[in-house]
């Protein structure tokens, strides 16, 4: 376990250097969303990165790798004791690799909500807001963008992943869980072709932004 959290701390301090000798993290001119968008986007991008991995190798060892039962020692066995056995205690390594799992999925859920609210911020141009017109340019930036759009599909299938991570023991239903976590790199995959659209499309994010901000309630 120290490695890990060493291997953490070494990732967010490189990041953080990253930011700041790059000046990425450094005040706009021009719609500036604050420090706190400008710092905590790229922060909630390495977090969603290293918990969707998290996620998908403890999957991969709970299906391919770990013995599911005390009982089996390889996948024939496993697959024998699967069949003949549901009720057969669980191996450690196999319950340690699924709460492992599950953590990171919880994590992966949170992370890639933070990732859609503070890259619309970010593009908008503004900062974290809890009034109605910052809400519903929010909701516009998911259903009109395709980078919003991309993120709400990353957000639901890690609720998804992670609900079925504290409640699926069979095998077949991890498969396909697993499979599902798989499915969630798509849409981040396509989030870096829509980035040149998204940059020709920020002043209208921001128009729209301003349109809510200055419509009558």
């Amino acid at each position: 376990m120290p490695w890990q959290l060493a291997g953490l701390a070494a990732l967010f301090l490189g990041l953080a250097a990253a930011l700041i000798f790059s000046g990425a993290a450094a005040a706009r001119s021009v719609a500036d969303p604050g420090a706190l968008v400008r710092w905590g986007l790229p922060i909630s991008k390495a977090i969603h990165n290293v918990s969707l991995a998290a996620v998908v190798g403890g999957l991969i060892f709970a299906v391919g790798i770990l013995p599911k039962n005390l009982h089996g020692r390889n996948a024939r066995d496993r697959d024998r004791a699967t069949r003949t056995d549901n009720a057969a205690p669980e191996h450690p390594a196999f319950t340690r690799a699924l709460a492992v799992a599950a953590v990171a999925g919880a994590v992966w859920t949170l992370s890639a909500i933070a990732v859609l609210v503070l890259t619309y911020a970010d593009v908008a141009g503004q900062g974290l807001s809890g009034d109605p017109a910052f809400t519903q340019a929010l909701v516009y930036f998911m259903t009109d963008i395709d980078t919003g759009r991309a993120w709400l599909a990353v957000t639901i299938i890690a609720a998804v992943v992670t609900t079925a991570l504290f409640g699926v023991r069979s095998l077949g239903g991890l498969a396909l869980t697993l499979v599902l976590a798989l499915i969630g790199l798509v849409p981040t995959a396509l989030i870096g072709h829509s980035s040149a659209r998204l940059t020709t499309r920020a002043p209208s994010t921001r128009s729209a932004s301003t349109w809510w901000g200055s419509a009558p309630g």
